[in-house]
């Protein structure tokens, strides 16, 4: 179904993210993508802000975006069990090419 699966972990810094990220929707185009996104608080911005961009930076037709929140301040623990949350949801999906970090 998928020709490349994505998996994120992110923290609440938007500025970042468009600024990294507001390309990859036209480097993709061509390829069906599941894109799986788990945010961690930082103390900057709230994480329903970060969920909108990311919302508003990846929206394609050919990207299939799904974006969770951990409820966890950003820190060594939150990042594991975030990098865990993505890789268990992301073997749900069988890619053609593979999967991407």
């Amino acid at each position: 179904m998928y020709d490349l699966v994505i998996l994120t972990t992110a923290c609440s810094r938007s500025k970042l993210h468009t600024h990294v990220l507001s390309e990859i929707p036209e480097f993709l185009k061509g390829y069906k993508c599941k894109w799986i996104i788990r945010i961690d608080q930082i103390n900057n911005e709230s994480v329903n802000d970060t969920i909108s961009n990311f919302k508003k930076i990846l929206n394609a037709e050919h990207i299939d975006l799904e974006i969770y929140s951990s409820d966890r301040t950003a820190g060594r623990i939150s990042w594991f069990k975030s990098v865990k949350f993505c890789i268990n949801k992301g073997f749900e999906y069988k890619p053609k090419l593979g999967y991407f970090w």
